[in-house]
């Protein structure tokens, strides 16, 4: 056990040690506004895509084939605002060495080898290049923000962010006229698609819980924001985000809470679901199955003549075409993210009746990208990312280590029905950025600890561990 590596202390900062990184978070926040484009008027191109006749799926595959072509140049500004801010931190700010830690080190690294070489078999160099470049800007940035912040400014940079992003996109709806959750069919989205938004509301209630635990002052606005960005969640329709986020507080909650007190918080919320089904039968009376897999749905109509909605919305035949394409060429893949050129966008788009530009399975992807020995190499990084978050926090009972194997268990059960997790989203950069640090920092992110509260009734770890870091009682959210 290498507990050197996974100090938390909650020590208030000395003289001279850095404070809150506040500048570096509003770059952030801003960056990640742009490079995956928030449209103030989502809401009304989502509506109209959604209510349109034949030939829409057709253009829009149309659409995303020629951004494919000729790329963001809202993304390509973020990425090198990012670089720049990530190479003056890395520069000026004396933070933990980097390292390669044991096993998941030399993984990370057999990866990013894979991926650089990775455009000298692609068929479309260009766009492999262009690629590799933008996910390098990604890992140079989340090098960096492990160096900088602790593990509690990830969590306020993801509360004020996404808390913000979500602010925004509820006024763009009411704006717009938008915002009808009474409506049948009704999705939220803001300003992004509500998959998007989903996982962004997912990642707020779930870091606004965990930093719940550790403040005293705010801790029932962070709960009201907890409770807003699931209700928020909810309305999206995005099941994928709901199961995952379900799970992710699942364990945030097994890891850090009493059993007692989880057994408690899943009974409240088992009786109250109990109440409104009551609730719901008598109301709805001979329509109650109908109303049932409505509200199993997310309000979501389950058309089987769809393609869109059938077979886990329309996955299981993407999979098997895009499996068969793998299929040509099964060990490197077709290069970094260069299968799907604009030819394929279309072809595919055509075969599955649908708009689409992503496996909608992230190892599926991932083995597109670079092969079965890439998606080997990706998914042994997540689980020995896990193993170490789990080993850190049976060391330290720190929030931070929890915080990280509930967010990388989120990240494991979301990717099997998404693909986003090295495009620049917040969720996304989040998720590194605590893979980073597990595997390649002398002192991640848990190296400090910013917050002043001290919990009561702490005990230190025995002399024999070579950190000292204090073993904390796991509080309950209520004072």
């Amino acid at each position: 056990m290498q507990s050197r590596y996974y100090s938390s202390s909650t020590e208030k900062p000395q003289d001279g040690k850095p404070g809150r990184p506040w500048l570096f978070m509003v770059l952030l926040a801003g960056i990640f506004f742009t490079t995956h484009p928030h449209h103030l008027d989502e809401s009304v191109l989502f509506n109209y895509k959604a209510v349109a006749g034949d030939g829409s799926e057709e253009d829009r595959a149309d659409t995303n084939a020629t951004a494919v072509a000729a790329g963001s140049p809202e993304r390509r500004i973020g990425l090198s605002l990012l670089g720049l801010a990530a190479i003056a931190t890395l520069v000026t700010f004396e933070g933990p060495k980097l390292r390669i830690n044991g096993t998941l080190g030399v993984l990370c690294v057999c990866f990013l080898a894979l991926m650089l070489l990775s455009p000298l078999w692609s068929q479309v160099t260009f766009l492999a290049i262009r690629r590799v470049v933008a996910v390098g800007l990604l890992v140079l940035g989340a090098i960096a923000v492990a160096r900088r912040f602790s593990v509690e400014d990830i969590m306020l940079l993801v509360v004020l962010a996404t808390g913000s992003f979500l602010a925004i996109g509820i006024l763009a709806e009411i704006y717009y006229g938008n915002f009808r959750p009474w409506v049948g069919g009704y999705r939220f989205g803001g300003t992004l698609h509500p998959n998007r938004q989903g996982m962004n509301c997912a990642m707020l209630a779930l870091s606004s819980i965990a930093y719940a635990t550790q403040v005293q002052r705010g801790k029932q606005l962070l709960l009201a924001t907890a409770g807003a960005a699931v209700c928020c969640l909810i309305l999206t329709g995005s099941r994928t985000s709901l199961a995952s986020a379900c799970f992710g507080f699942l364990v945030f909650s097994l890891l850090w809470f009493p059993l007692a007190d989880t057994l408690r918080y899943v009974t409240i919320a088992a009786t109250f679901g109990a109440l409104m089904l009551g609730i719901g039968a008598m109301v709805a009376g001979d329509r109650l199955d109908e109303e049932v897999s409505s509200v199993l749905l997310l309000g979501r109509e389950s058309d089987k003549s769809s393609a869109g909605s059938g077979s886990l919305t329309g996955r299981i035949p993407l999979w098997e075409e895009c499996a068969g394409q793998l299929a040509e060429r099964p060990w490197l893949g077709f290069g970094y993210k260069s299968f799907w050129t604009p030819q394929r966008i279309l072809k595919i788009s055509h075969h599955q009746g649908w708009s689409i530009m992503q496996a909608h399975n992230g190892y599926l992807e991932m083995a597109l990208n670079v092969g079965l020995i890439g998606a080997g190499l990706f998914i042994a990084i997540i689980v020995l990312s896990i193993k170490h978050a789990l080993a850190l926090f049976a060391e330290t009972k720190s929030v931070g280590a929890a915080y990280a194997v509930a967010v990388l268990s989120w990240l494991v059960l979301n990717t099997l029905l998404e693909s986003w997790i090295d495009e620049p989203l917040l969720p996304s950069f989040v998720s590194l950025t605590l893979i980073v640090s597990l595997a390649c920092l002398e002192q991640p992110l848990w190296q400090r600890n910013d917050l002043k509260q001290i919990a009561d009734g702490q005990e230190r770890i025995p002399a024999k561990l070579t950190v000292s870091t204090p073993r904390l009682s796991r509080p309950s959210l209520v004072n």
